[in-house]
């Protein structure tokens, strides 16, 4: 079988689950309605009070913030810890030009719901420091030593 033949049945393929994943339930109402998340404007999206807004969840399920900015800055890298804190690794010079950064390096906080509404309001610098760099990294859902 040569390529062409490969990717020409390739794109069939993938035509074919598309065609079956349309729901043929779906109403001419709910095809017209708008998203309201998209009504706002890209500055509204972007703020902190619609920063959840974009999410589509299953029933049953919430999303909420937890910590926005001045809190956490370019968060990298995150972990709960058995204790429930939030360890975050911010890359708080990512895209900042050199010239306009007032400190380097990176930093780890921890951020904490002490009331227990759901929103951090305790942060503590764990360390800051240069070696500590804008890695685009991993998600952790285990607890750090502490």
């Amino acid at each position: 079988m040569t390529a062409k033949t490969t990717l020409y049945l390739l794109g069939w393929f993938l035509i074919c689950i598309v065609l079956s994943s349309c729901n043929e339930d779906t109403s001419r109402e709910e095809i017209n309605r708008v998203d309201p998340y998209l009504e706002l404007s890209l500055e509204e999206r972007q703020s902190a009070a619609h920063a959840a807004d974009a999410f589509e969840l299953a029933n049953g399920l919430a999303v909420g913030t937890f910590a926005t900015e001045p809190m956490v800055v370019n968060p990298t890298n995150l972990a709960i810890d058995a204790r429930g804190r939030i360890w975050v690794c911010e890359s708080y010079n990512y895209a900042v030009p050199e010239e306009e950064q007032t400190e380097t390096g990176g930093r780890i906080t921890i951020l904490e719901d002490t009331d227990q509404d759901g929103r951090a309001d305790k942060r503590t610098v764990y360390y800051q420091g240069e070696d500590v760099h804008s890695s685009p990294g991993k998600s952790r859902f285990c607890h750090p030593k502490s």
